[in-house]
């Protein structure tokens, strides 16, 4: 099993955004979760989002291109379904950098799963934020970095494989039958394997990384017991962006996501500058989305109508 996760220079593949970090985690078979590639991306432009990820223009510098580490992604992610908390994100960020990369024509999407929307369908609980999940199971929230979500993320995975087997979904072709979701289709695609690793110039050894200098922090202990005083201004405005994307995800904010997103205002004393600095970021990449084939149907202007009323109703929305 593999978990990937993406620090991107904006939401949305599609409107241009690029990645600027990756990580990989693996965990086999009553092994423990191993990072097995993490490493800062030169996103060929510059950096935005810095407030969210961290990741300054200066940091990226001898990076690596997403192009020059694609063959050791493959690797990484060999005979293994990819899984990701919100997984239409990060997949559609592989595919999309996977294009700008030579002899990528013919490379296939990895059969995937989505942790987020996995929790009400094994009966975890409803789709929430990764923060909430990680305090629901106990576990240090990623809130930093690439490789501290992404192993979040394997953390958890143990209540996932609990859950799904008290619910009968004890393979992967029973989980496929489980819902509609469009996740699960993929669960009878193939897994990337050495021929597409080959295929795409993969090697053992690869360009040098460059990960982040600090070191990565492990999600356990839990820190759930002293959540009010994990307060930091930069961990706030990442931990509410998260939350933002996730909850936005299905295109519709509800009331029941509203209210979460309100106690986590309260909980991480979210303020008003990084309030408004986010619901104009989120509403201007929802715009740029709708509007990159020059039309905004009356669909995708009734969905920025209803973004912009859920934004308000969370306190501060675009004029």
């Amino acid at each position: 099993m593999s978990f990937i996760d993406f620090e991107t220079t904006g939401l949305s593949a599609r409107s241009g955004a690029r990645v600027v970090e990756v990580s990989i985690v693996r965990v086999e078979p009553d092994g423990e979760p191993q990072v097995v590639l993490d490493t800062l991306i030169d996103p060929e432009g510059p950096v935005l989002c810095t407030s969210i990820h961290g990741i300054d223009d200066e940091d990226v510098l001898g990076a690596p291109r997403f192009t020059d580490i694609l063959g050791e992604m493959i690797g990484a992610l060999e005979n293994s379904v990819v899984a990701a908390f919100n997984a239409s994100f990060d997949i559609s960020f592989l595919t999309a950098e996977a294009r700008l990369a030579p002899n990528t024509s013919k490379l296939r999407t990895p059969p995937y799963i989505c942790l987020m929307w996995m929790r009400p369908l094994l009966g975890l609980s409803k789709r929430c934020s990764l923060e909430a999940a990680c305090h629901q199971h106990g576990l240090r929230a990623g809130t930093h970095r690439a490789a501290e979500d992404a192993l979040a993320c394997a953390y958890m995975w143990k209540h996932y494989l609990d859950a799904a087997e008290k619910a009968g979904f004890g393979t992967w072709a029973r989980l496929s039958t489980a819902g509609s979701h469009k996740y699960l289709d993929t669960l009878e695609w193939p897994p990337y394997s050495r021929r597409d690793f080959v295929e795409i110039g993969g090697t053992t050894c690869g360009t040098a990384k460059k990960p982040r200098s600090e070191p990565i922090i492990s999600p356990i202990p839990s820190l759930t017991t002293d959540r009010d005083t994990i307060i930091d201004p930069f961990l706030a405005s990442r931990a509410y962006w998260r939350a933002l994307v996730e909850a936005s995800a299905d295109g519709k904010i509800d009331s029941s996501e509203i209210e979460g997103l309100r106690r986590m205002q309260r909980e991480l004393a979210v303020s008003e500058t990084i309030m408004r600095d986010t619901h104009a970021r989120l509403f201007a990449d929802c715009l740029r989305v709708y509007a990159e084939d020059g039309v905004i149907t009356d669909k995708e202007a009734k969905m920025l109508r209803d973004a912009r009323e859920a934004l308000q109703q969370l306190g501060w929305a675009p004029g």
